[in-house]
Parts: structure tokens; sequence; C-alpha cells
């Protein structure tokens, strides 16, 4: 695993940390999420080009947005997708989205069974991303 994986699994288990504490996600992680892929691109630790980043956080956030937009998602999440697009580029993110969207879809299902209707998404995202980059 190297820094460039490192750095954002950090910040997305912050960010779940925040996420199941407070129920929301502060802006602060998005925001240091781009700029580590900026940074990791500069110093060469990035695999996509400047444009696979751009391109990348493009795709997360149309991602993002759509979830937010019908209500399957909140803000930050949405908001951590296009951070996590950015670091990993776009044929990443395809391959990291599918883990996520499998481990927040058992988190739903066990949601669903302990009768609650809310489900916290920060740490399907983290867990996703880390099973994305250990095992794919």
């Amino acid at each position: 695993m190297s820094p460039a994986s490192i750095v954002p699994g950090a910040l997305l288990l912050a960010a779940s940390a925040f996420d199941v504490k407070t129920r929301e996600i502060p802006d602060a992680f998005p925001i240091l999420l781009v700029l580590w892929a900026g940074l990791s691109r500069a110093l060469g630790y990035q695999i996509p080009a400047w444009w696979g980043m751009a391109l990348g956080l493009l795709v997360g956030l149309a991602v993002g947005l759509f979830l937010f937009r019908i209500g399957a998602l909140g803000g930050g999440d949405a908001k951590l997708l296009a951070g996590l697009g950015a670091c990993l580029g776009p044929a990443a993110f395809g391959i990291a989205f599918a883990w996520i969207c499998l481990v927040g879809g058992v988190f739903a299902l066990v949601a669903r069974f302990r009768r609650r209707r809310e489900v916290v998404y920060g740490p399907a995202l983290a867990i996703g991303y880390i099973l994305a980059v250990t095992i794919t």
C-alpha cells in the first residue's frame, strides 16, 4: 500500500467517526481528499494523470449528487465521493464505488432488521475504499 492510498483511507476513517458520532461529515474531509490528490500527484505517488484526477472528481461528484438528489446519501457523503474520485481517478473509483455499494447494502440490511430507518453511510465509504485498495 502506497501513501497515495493510506492517506485517503485515514481521512475516510476519521470522517466516518464524525458521521457515526454527529451524523454529519465536516467539509474539511472532502477538501483534504482533493488537496491530497493534487499533492500526491505532484509528488509522483498518484497513478492517474492530472486529467484523470479531474475526471475522477467529476465522476465522483456526479454520482454523489445523483445519490443525494434521490435521498440515498447525505451531502457530506456525496462530497466524500467527489474527493475519493479525485484520489482514485475514474476507473479505480468505479471499483471502489462497487465495494462501497456492497458494504452500504449490508449496512442497510442490518439497519432494516434492527428496525432503523437511517443508515450512517460514512463507515461504508471507508470500509468499501479499504476493501477496494487491498483486495482489488
